[in-house]
């Protein structure tokens, strides 16, 4: 059995950037999932459809995605725009 590793990170001192340099290189360094905290810096959803526009085989997540800001129809379309764009 293989052993997973993910990394989370609250990238919002980062330029767009260095944002997509960090997802390369955690894929790089062999970890498996990429996830990002929503916090009030970048929108967590337009943030793991860009990296996954950057690397090949990161799964990638939000974790969390605040459900007190978000309209549960807003959270669908988000969700559906990510996986559309990344192939999953």
């Amino acid at each position: 059995m293989a052993v997973e590793r993910a990394c989370w990170i609250m990238p919002d001192a980062l330029n767009a950037a260095d944002v997509a340099d960090l997802a390369r290189r955690v894929e790089e360094l062999g970890y498996s999932r990429l996830w990002v905290a929503e916090t009030l810096g970048r929108d967590p959803f337009a943030l793991t459809a860009h990296w996954g526009a950057v690397t090949s085989t990161l799964g990638l997540a939000s974790g969390i995605a605040n459900v007190y800001n978000r309209h549960p129809g807003v959270m669908k379309q988000g969700a559906h725009t990510v996986a559309e764009q990344t192939g999953g």
